[in-house]
């Protein structure tokens, strides 16, 4: 029962996704979205690409997720959002600064979940990882295009 929407460089459809909207589209992708939730690298166009625009054009009734990079997120911006109630809540694993200095309002909002940037652990994280990197060693001795490359 969930849709799932993307957003990515092209419109051009990604499997599991209903819907995919070009980065430009970003504002009518997440206008009627329940859940945002950024995965993005750290770039030159991703530094607070979700700033106070983004969470004005989100609803109000919105969970904001940043599992990407601190930086891709305009935090004051969000702390604003956040309490004007602008937003249900966030959960947020990446900061602009890490650890999150102690005087970080976040801290004292109760809509605000916290993970001191461990959200990829999981069980078999280090066994997914291996896997990876093993076939990735493979694929290097026969030219191949690497697996899960960030670039």
């Amino acid at each position: 029962g969930v849709r799932v929407t993307g957003v990515r460089r092209s419109d051009d459809p990604v499997p599991g996704f209903d819907e995919i909207y070009a980065t430009e589209r970003l504002l009518e992708a997440i206008a009627d979205a329940e859940f945002v939730i950024v995965t993005v690298p750290l770039t030159d166009e991703t530094h607070h690409r979700f700033d106070a625009e983004v969470f004005e054009a989100m609803r109000d009734d919105a969970y904001f997720v940043n599992v990407a990079r601190g930086p891709v997120v305009d935090e004051p911006a969000l702390i604003d959002a956040l309490e004007a109630d602008s937003l249900a809540g966030a959960a947020l694993d990446v900061f602009e600064e890490e650890p999150l200095p102690e005087a970080s309002p976040l801290w004292e909002l109760d809509e605000v979940i916290i993970s001191p940037h461990c959200a990829a652990y999981t069980r078999d994280y280090f066994r997914d990882v291996g896997d990876i990197v093993r076939e990735n060693v493979d694929r290097l001795e026969t030219g191949e295009a690497f697996h899960n490359q960030v670039v």
